[in-house]
């Protein structure tokens, strides 16, 4: 299979920046990486401060689907949203540089592929 799907297609559903790890660009592919890390981290710490101001308000053996839905109402998820919209644009970006990077790969290496062969 060509170099340009498999590098494309691990970024799109493996992991973003793996891709990059197929095409050789070590340094893109450790900040896509340290991105997407850091964004799950910033998350879950966040995620876990408003489940502890919810538990705080409500106990948890009052607490059911019902009620947590309706705390939430409540609770700025903004940073939540940021968060999401920036993993999607590291998401798109890693996945497009990708198939481009992995593209500009094959032609050089069918370039010097014709020009051996011509030789």
């Amino acid at each position: 299979m060509k170099l340009y799907i498999i590098s494309t297609l691990c970024s799109a559903f493996v992991v973003p920046g793996l891709g990059q790890v197929l095409n050789r660009e070590l340094k893109k592919a450790i900040i896509i990486l340290a991105s997407i890390m850091a964004i799950l981290v910033i998350g879950i710490i966040k995620i876990s401060f408003i489940m502890k101001n919810i538990l705080n308000e409500v106990p948890f053996y009052n607490l059911d689907s019902q009620r947590l839905i309706e705390r939430l109402k409540y609770e700025d998820l903004t940073l939540i949203y940021a968060l999401i919209i920036i993993f999607g644009i590291i998401w798109a970006y890693s996945i497009i540089d990708a198939f481009v990077t992995g593209l500009k790969l094959e032609r050089k290496r069918q370039g010097d592929e014709d020009e051996s062969i011509s030789d």
